[in-house]
């Protein structure tokens, strides 16, 4: 940190290490992590440094660049959970104006709502390791509930007498389950958006023609890319 303070400062730019700006992330591993972080940071989560009125760089379990959250342990739940809020967010936003207008075709709908989830709505989602049950379930329920405000394939019950509602009914006409919805309107399985994303971002990588990758590419199976 030091160093990038004065490199930063040759080129008259000034680093922040002030709360919530510049800060860093730590992991401690393996045996003797516990006396290991007592040596280095004997003041908590603070570890000294000189860099100009600065003394202090502090430590933080999770950092935020570029929309993204990271960590040394590579949990990916924090920024899957902030991601799916973000998307409840905006998808509400989405339905109000365009997703439930009537005069507005379905599969222009359709159109809007795939295009803002494979571009802002999975920001970096390229990235993720492979997401366990429990997270792909919130991940997949927040993709689909905004297809079935599209096409308005709720669960719901119905009053038999609307001026009485007395008596309520389940509207079978709605009753599809996920899949059905996925199906019979052309939409993209949510677990296919995390695998198109995955695929895309490797796909960039490979243009770029990193000798390592290439090699780890050409080494899967040599005789098809020989044909």
């Amino acid at each position: 940190m030091n160093c990038a303070y004065g490199v930063f400062s040759g080129y008259g730019m000034k680093l922040n290490f002030s709360a919530g700006k510049s800060e860093a992330t730590i992991g401690f591993y393996g045996p003797g992590r516990k006396d290991a972080r007592k040596l280095l940071l004997p003041r908590g989560d603070v570890l000294n440094i000189e860099a100009g009125d600065f003394q202090a760089l502090r430590i933080v379990p999770v950092c935020q660049h570029v929309g993204t959250l990271s960590a040394p342990s590579c949990n990916i739940r924090e920024e899957v959970v902030k991601r799916i809020g973000i998307m409840r967010n905006e998808s509400q936003h989405l339905c109000e104006q365009i997703l439930k207008v009537k005069s507005i075709p379905i599969v222009r709908k359709v159109g809007v709502i795939q295009t803002y989830v494979l571009s802002k709505g999975m920001f970096q989602s390229g990235t993720w390791p492979t997401l366990n049950d429990s997270l792909y379930r919130k991940f997949h329920s927040c993709i689909i509930k905004t297809y079935r405000t599209i096409t308005g394939q709720h669960f719901k019950f119905i009053a038999d007498n609307e001026e009485v509602g007395d008596t309520l009914s389940l509207n079978v006409c709605n009753m599809f389950n996920d899949d059905d919805v996925v199906y019979q309107n052309g939409f993209m399985c949510p677990k296919t958006m995390l695998r198109y994303a995955r695929l895309s971002l490797f796909v960039r990588i490979l243009r770029k023609s990193p000798p390592q990758i290439i090699d780890i590419v050409l080494a899967q199976d040599t005789n098809s890319f020989t044909k």
